[in-house]
């Protein structure tokens, strides 16, 4: 018979198009389908790991067998099996757990392991691994991906986890389609989620890991109807975040508020967090604070001699620039260290004896390198006890406060250079703080006066029985303003009278900021109310444009009144205005621009100086800089403390210019030429 013939090119072409659709559909319909299943290699090894998580690592990742995935070569050391044994118990029965150990301490390698633990053993069922970037998580997945692809053992013992995923072939596009013994799997596997594939009756059937960024929003989160029953925290801050309040807080909160409902209700969220101390008072202090965490350094005790240790250090300085060939540097290195191990060693003690590298001798000689490397890095990095950043010599002390006390000039006496004088008033719910101070050029400035209302141990409440709150403000204030109003104060030398010339009132406590606007009314211009301004570095103090009619000075404000207002209020950056004053009392009592206190018998101002040592400060870096970040000291008051900042801000406004303060203009408008283009 001869050949069928075609009688046309479209023809042709339109068979072609069907015979390869054909075998398209036939190789896909054998793809598809990867069953059946392997039967399980070591039943008795993978049942023998069910209820241990050191076992399961130790076993699918500390032996030969794993290839590629053995990464446990080395023996844990003691905390690094606690942080072990306190996950798996985390991930079994719910509850919240840090691991804060020394950089290089696998901390989050055993956070990936506990996860796959917990799949696969149906522990849990739906993971979320959340790192400080989406980046980050993804490459967490990754790792986890590698240990169901590479790791033999687990291939072997975890068919019905690992069997589907080679199946892939890496072709994710296949992972819809496929099939098992007729039923789909529904496997995913992408970039950052993996959901194993459903099988009936296996442990691990379903479960989901998903990699999310750390601020991301986390409510509602699932996967058609399964909820997340555990997170994985992984470093959730940075350097910079760590620095700043701002993102602190708003870490934590995301943590405390949006990851910590994710299971719903009636189930017990795992959440384990891997964390490092960056500085004091960051994220990962939080975390160990509220949870209950402990840290684990890379040395459990400090070596006793320390001069000896810099004589090493000397000699590997000497070895670097001597010697140019970095092998006999190092082998000179190690010698030395070799030599003198007995003195340098005494009295350290290393977390894990395995911790060094192959060019060094022992774990201590590691640890100590990283000391001389970077002392502030060893001890946040490797000892998770970050140097505290606050500057010691800056926050005041009772010897700083007793040396400006100017004895010749008893209380009520001004300087005799004075230009004006100025009070602040703090509000609280027993009584009312002030204080009087007197200013001269440059800023110098002098306490005159400072006490309560009402005087002694009485309150509001005596002065107004049976009043609210808000009329005990009002007359107090009042009473105290017109005291204040009538004060005479004398100038040194010539005995000529003076009296206060502004006096500003904090009214930032809601409650009864609006009668204290009442009483500054009627005060109109000599009394005004303030608020204080105490944002972070990721925010700035003054806008962009100057709003018109609004007053300006060194960090402070004074916008004109919007509707429905009474009186016109300062604000003001308390933590620039307390380091302000904080620098006037440190200035020498001779120098320019210092701050003095009214002579008096002994201990005359022990009472002043609580409040005034009240309050310390630390650095803190941001989106706009560094700036002192003051925070109250736990049970410590400050009443007299904030009256002294704000009766300085109060000469600011009398136009009493600070040290080399130069007000900054704006810059005229270039003139239009005329020339059209």
């Amino acid at each position: 018979m001869g050949r069928k013939r075609l009688y046309s090119t479209e023809q042709a072409a339109r068979r072609n198009r069907e015979l390869s659709a054909r075998r398209s559909r036939e190789q896909n319909e054998s793809v598809k389908e990867i069953g059946p299943l392997p039967e399980v290699e070591d039943p008795k090894r993978k049942e023998r790991c069910r209820e241990s998580l050191l076992q399961f690592m130790l076993t699918y990742g500390g032996s030969p067998e794993a290839e590629e995935c053995f990464i446990f070569t080395n023996p844990f050391c003691d905390e690094q099996v606690y942080m072990i044994e306190t996950l798996e118990q985390i991930l079994k029965f719910g509850g919240e757990m840090p691991l804060c150990i020394f950089r290089g301490g696998c901390k989050t390698t055993i956070c990936e392991w506990g996860i796959t633990w917990a799949m696969l053993y149906g522990w849990q069922k739906f993971g979320v691994v959340a790192a400080a970037s989406l980046t980050m998580a993804r490459n967490i997945i990754r790792n986890i991906k590698v240990l169901l692809e590479h790791d033999p053992l687990l291939a072997a013992d975890f068919p019905e986890a690992c069997f589907p995923i080679l199946a892939l072939e890496r072709t994710v596009q296949r992972a819809r389609a496929q099939v098992l013994d007729g039923e789909p799997t529904e496997i995913l596997y992408g970039t950052d989620i993996i959901r194993l594939p459903r099988i009936e009756g296996a442990d691990s059937s379903q479960a989901i890991v998903q990699g999310v960024g750390a601020d991301s929003s986390f409510r509602g989160l699932r996967v058609g109807k399964q909820r997340p029953t555990v997170v994985l925290i992984d470093d959730p801050q940075t350097n910079r975040s760590a620095r700043s309040l701002t993102q602190t807080e708003a870490r934590w909160n995301n943590i405390a508020s949006s990851m910590k409902g994710l299971a719903g209700p009636g189930v017990a969220l795992a959440m384990a967090a891997t964390v490092t101390v960056i500085r004091k008072g960051d994220l990962a202090e939080k975390i160990l604070e509220r949870w209950a965490g402990k840290r684990f350094g890379i040395l459990r005790s400090m070596p006793k001699n320390m001069k000896a240790w810099d004589e090493y250090a000397d000699e590997m300085d000497r070895n670097r620039i001597e010697i140019s060939d970095v092998k006999k540097r190092i082998e000179l290195n190690n010698l030395y260290y070799l030599e003198h191990r007995a003195e340098l060693d005494e009295g350290a003690e290393a977390a894990w004896d395995s911790n060094f590298a192959e060019n060094e001798v022992s774990a201590i000689q590691h640890a100590m390198n990283l000391y001389y490397f970077d002392r502030e890095a060893f001890w946040s990095e490797y000892m998770n006890l970050p140097v505290d950043e606050e500057n010691d010599a800056e926050n005041l002390t009772e010897d700083d406060l007793e040396r400006k006390i100017r004895k010749e000039l008893k209380k009520g006496t001004a300087p005799e250079e004075t230009v004006c004088i100025t009070c602040g008033i703090d509000i609280q719910k027993d009584c009312l703080f002030w204080m009087a101070a007197a200013w001269c050029e440059g800023f110098s400035g002098h306490v005159l006066d400072y006490g309560r209302y009402p005087k002694g141990r009485l309150k509001m409440e005596n002065v107004c029985p049976g009043k609210s709150l808000e009329e005990q403000v009002s007359v107090c204030l009042r009473n105290l303003a017109q005291e204040l109003k009538d004060r005479v104060y004398f100038r040194d030398g010539s005995r000529e009278e003076l009296c206060a010339a502004k006096v500003i009132v904090d009214a930032n406590w809601g409650a009864v900021t609006n009668d204290v606007k009442k009483v500054c009314r009627q005060f109109r211009g000599w009394l005004e109310p303030t608020f204080g301004w105490g944002k972070g570095p990721d925010s700035r103090f003054f806008g962009a444009k100057k709003t018109p009619g609004e007053e300006r000075g060194p960090e402070w404000r004074k916008p004109l009144m919007k509707r429905g207002e009474i009186v016109r209020a300062y604000t003001y950056n308390t933590n620039w205005w307390k380091s302000f004053v904080r620098l006037r009392v440190k200035t020498g009592i001779e120098g320019k621009g210092s701050l003095s206190f009214y002579g008096g018998a002994d201990h005359t101002h022990q009472k002043l100086w609580k409040h005034l040592l009240g309050e310390s400060s630390s650095k803190l870096a941001g989106q706009y800089g560094t700036i002192d970040k003051w925070v109250l000291k736990p049970g410590e008051p400050n009443h007299w403390w904030d009256c002294l900042v704000m009766a300085a801000v109060a000469a600011s406004a009398m136009k009493i210019q600070p040290p080399d303060f130069q007000e900054k203009t704006p810059k005229p408008k270039k003139k239009n030429s005329g020339w059209i283009l």
